[in-house]
């Protein structure tokens, strides 16, 4: 593979061109690998150091435990992993230096080996270090060392099940008796962990100061490590999904505090044996309130009305009919066959209407209610129907499934298959506004976003709510590039980017067609973004809309 170059700005890697003094990355930046440049020998990339913005890592491989040389020769700053046998510098073909010495540099931002004397970054004089001084303990009468005091142990009522701790010679690991809250564990064990980072190429955790895990040591000598997150909660269910499946498992992974059931286990050196179990927001029995039951007393059904005529009252001797029953003439004129019928009683008067008439109010209103529906379809079909969007699979009769979030990569596909189903289901989640899902397929931090070197993920996600809020929007990629490193760590990829979309005040149709560049990395079996040249927002989507001929705008 031929020598690369690393464009910080646009987050892509290029080939190497030996004949001019300036690389020219795809998009049309220049770049000059003048003065300090940095150099991995894994990946055979180079780079501006000052332009990245972690420069104690390779930007592509981003792999942490490397020992930084500064040629004394040239200005190369090669990336050496600590168990590289190279002794040679790729740039000038010097030997290393026998004798080096270590140099914080404030202007490269990161801490160098090199056989210098003086920095030709922040040119200051490099000497050597002072040794730290050695922490003093009092001494026994017989000459032991006390042991240390022992951390102490959470109240039950915030820690669950309390965890087993001993003193400083106690290295039975992380022992529980029942899930436990995270942050409960890290004030338990805490002078026994260690930050460690997981290589997923090679399946083994290394020590990082900036690592996502810690590591508690079992017996003296350490015969295996157990391990935990470092984090003490999740914001969304996206950060167990891209930083935690491939050492836990979690039965419903979301946003909140993290439990432990287990801890993960690793060998001697590191390597990954069993996966641990995590649990999200349990609810800690001692802290439970019994929720008081509500007794509802069953409504009986009304019986429904009913007429019954009125009491006749009793005859008394002597005295007349006519005057124990209100006799008028009203009563006597007709008959009464509604009492008889309809329950009515005696002597109620019954308004009929004749039957032809209703009918015809009837027929009139349904006459009436068919020709507002009729001009209600012809509105919408002339007015409407232009305005529409191009893809017939988004708010159309037959809507778009809802894309799931994230997947791992099959056995079954290449990196390039696994990446355009990721960009197919960004797209779906994209075109049916689904945020939740929008999130799951972006990294935790993006390098670059747009203009900005460094921007997190919750920005893309506000970007299209806010987008969502002025325009009906659809997005669609032709004609995909993919570009896949030789390690399949990370991608990049390039696609014609088509963003149709109609304003929902003024109705007003907004297109925009880009030449986009996605950065994919691979967290575990899922690919991620982790960049991109240019984000999907109208460039009038924050400004006010031009009113149209016609309309108001009040």
């Amino acid at each position: 593979m031929p020598p690369t170059v690393w464009c910080a700005q646009h987050a892509v890697r290029f080939p190497f061109n030996p004949g001019s003094d300036e690389q020219t990355c795809p998009a049309g930046h220049s770049i000059r690998l003048e003065g300090i440049a940095g150099y991995c020998p894994s990946c055979d990339l180079q780079w501006d150091v000052r332009e990245v913005e972690q420069p104690e890592t390779c930007p592509y491989c981003q792999t942490g435990n490397v020992r930084r040389y500064l040629c004394h020769t040239c200005q190369r700053l090669t990336y050496l992993p600590i168990e590289s046998a190279d002794t040679t510098c790729q740039g000038c073909g010097t030997p290393f230096a026998q004798t080096v010495l270590p140099h914080a540099c404030r202007v490269l931002r990161a801490e160098v080996v090199t056989g210098r004397q003086v920095c030709p970054a922040c040119q200051e004089s490099i000497r050597q270090r002072a040794p730290a001084p050695t922490p003093t303990t009092k001494q026994s009468t017989n000459g032991a060392t006390p042991a240390a005091v022992p951390a102490t142990v959470p109240a039950a009522s915030e820690a669950g099940a309390e965890p087993t701790a001993g003193t400083a010679e106690d290295t039975g690991g992380i022992r529980l008796t029942g899930p436990v809250r995270v942050r409960s564990l890290h004030a338990t064990y805490g002078s026994r962990l260690v930050r460690v980072h997981f290589d997923y190429n090679r399946r083994r955790f290394f020590r990082n100061e900036k690592g996502l895990f810690y590591a508690c040591g079992v017996g003296a000598p350490p015969t295996h490590y157990h391990i935990i997150p470092s984090w003490s909660r999740f914001g969304v269910a996206g950060d167990f999904v891209h930083w935690f499946s491939e050492i836990f498992d979690c039965p419903q992974p979301k946003g909140g505090d993290i439990w432990v059931h287990a801890p993960a286990v690793a060998d001697a050196e590191g390597t990954l044996l069993h996966k641990g179990l995590l649990e999200i927001d349990r609810p800690p029995e001692a802290v439970l309130w019994p929720r008081p039951q509500s007794h509802h007393t069953p409504v009986e059904p009304e019986a429904p009305a009913r007429y019954f005529p009125a009491p006749v009252p009793p005859l008394t001797a002597g005295v007349p009919v006519s005057s124990v029953v209100d006799v008028t003439p009203a009563t006597v004129a007709q008959p009464q066959p509604a009492a008889m019928n309809t329950r009515q009683p005696a002597g109620a008067t019954v308004n009929r209407q004749p039957q032809p008439a209703r009918r015809r109010w009837m027929l009139a209103g349904l006459l009436l209610l068919f020709v507002a529906i009729g001009v209600g379809l012809a509105i919408y079909f002339v007015a409407l129907a232009p305005h529409r969007p191009a893809n017939p699979t988004v708010n159309s009769g037959n809507p778009a499934p809802a894309p799931p979030p994230n997947q791992p990569q099959a056995t079954n596909q290449t990196n390039q298959q696994a990446i355009l189903v990721a960009m197919e289901g960004l797209t779906l989640a994209f075109n049916g506004q689904l945020t939740e899902t929008y999130a799951t397929y972006f990294d935790r931090t993006l390098r670059p976003y747009g203009n900005r070197r460094e921007a997190p993920a919750r920005q893309a996600v506000d970007d299209l709510q806010k987008l969502a809020e002025t325009y009906t929007v659809t997005m669609t990629h032709e004609n995909p590039q993919v570009a896949v490193d030789a390690q399949g760590a990370q991608a990049t990829v390039t696609a014609n980017r088509l963003l149709s979309g109609r304003h929902r005040q003024t109705g007003q149709l907004v297109k925009s067609t880009e030449r986009v560049t996605y950065r994919f990395v691979k967290r575990g079996a899922n690919w991620l973004i982790a960049g991109i040249s240019h984000p999907a927002v109208f460039p009038s989507a924050t400004a006010t809309p031009k009113r149209t001929p016609g309309t108001s705008q009040r």
